[in-house]
């Protein structure tokens, strides 16, 4: 077996395992029961993947879900990307993926980064600023922050802003303007998931709210009775819209994840991914992807940022080179808001991963990216 073919064959076989501790009771693999990977072999143009599997032949009502999911693992580990992908059962034809099929299950639908300025919200290019984004979220405005962006799915893509009051959204048209959707004097900083719904921690009552811009009602209620008793400070739901860092008092992060749909939704499962030492405090949070944490940290003798892996909780460290207020990642990306003596710049994290490149050389605020 080629080495390619057998490390395909493990990352397939860690989906035939259960989920890890974060996320038990949250996911569920696409193989069915008692199935297992029989073989993996591949060539320039083909992977062909054997599942000895109870799944009749005939029977595609997993087809679906099987064929993304073992896409998304193989592209993600750059075993199949490029290739057709064809799935057997029990040495007989299922089904077969084509490249650049529909990832629609895990797809973070696209990589605009953006930042703000003066309260102003500007695409960033490649090498620099790109101009503003239409509507009021372009100008300038004071007593708002914390903006976060949401996917740019059936319509274009609405920010969101904490103000003194609550929280506010705004989407990216022309015509569009500030409308203050969830009330509230103490909420935690927005969040969005990836079905387009907007969340916050009310603190001042102890309850997690979810916003439907779709639907325009009330902001729900979502259960979360481990919150209760936490002095919540942050949320941030990760890009495959089920693991949650929370962020309580100032020392610690917790992964936690949602479970159920609508009505029954439920945020549970808390697990400890990091603390720090009295005196110092976590400032910032920032997904990069499903499996990666960025976590900022001010401590006595400065700041530190480190890239923690959730699931065996992995930490690597980014060097650090200005003080940093804030970060953005998206995959290999990370942005980060940085304080020099000539003022706020904006600057991304090289390829190196040991240095940093201006990228807005004044009148930078904070990165973003959709979601994370």
């Amino acid at each position: 077996m080629k080495t390619t073919e057998r490390f395909a064959q493990t990352v397939l076989e860690r989906l035939l395992q259960p989920p890890t501790a974060a996320l038990q009771g949250a996911v569920a693999t696409s193989f069915p029961a008692g199935t297992a990977i029989e073989s993996v072999r591949s060539g320039e143009e083909r992977v062909v993947i054997d599942l000895a599997s109870p799944i009749d032949p005939l029977d595609l009502s997993v087809e679906d879900a099987l064929r993304a999911q073992i896409r998304y693992t193989l592209n993600n580990n750059d075993v199949a990307k490029g290739r057709i992908i064809e799935i057997q059962v029990n040495g007989e034809p299922y089904a077969v993926d084509r490249p650049n099929s529909d990832e629609h299950w895990l797809d973070d639908s696209g990589d605009y980064a953006y930042f703000v300025s003066r309260g102003a919200v500007r695409y960033l290019g490649k090498d620099g600023p790109d101009g503003v984004v239409p509507g009021a979220a372009g100008e300038p405005r004071e007593g708002y922050s914390d903006f976060a962006m949401s996917l740019a799915k059936d319509g274009p893509p609405l920010v969101a802003a904490l103000t003194t009051t609550g929280v506010s959204v705004a989407p990216l048209t022309q015509e569009g303007g500030w409308q203050e959707v969830i009330h509230g004097e103490s909420l935690t900083p927005p969040t969005w998931h990836r079905d387009g719904s907007l969340w916050t921690y009310d603190r001042d009552n102890a309850v997690l709210l979810r916003y439907d811009p779709a639907r325009g009602q009330a902001p729900e209620r979502v259960s979360a009775p481990a919150l209760e008793k936490l002095d919540v400070t942050r949320l941030r739901i990760a890009r495959d819209g089920v693991r949650v860092a929370v962020t309580t008092g100032k020392n610690t992060v917790q992964i936690g994840a949602l479970t159920g749909e609508g009505g029954g939704t439920m945020l549970g499962n808390l697990q400890l991914l990091t603390t720090t030492e009295t005196g110092s405090e976590i400032t910032g949070v920032a997904w990069g992807d499903d499996e990666h944490l960025l976590v900022l940290v001010q401590t006595k003798a400065g700041q530190i940022l480190n890239e923690i892996n959730v699931g065996d909780g992995e930490t690597t460290g980014v060097p650090l080179k200005d003080r940093l207020d804030s970060v953005a990642a998206l995959d290999d990306r990370i942005l980060a808001q940085a304080e020099t003596e000539k003022g706020a710049k904006l600057v991304e994290l090289n390829q190196d991963r040991q240095t940093w490149t201006a990228k807005v050389e004044t009148d930078a605020g904070a990165p973003l990216f959709p979601l994370g």
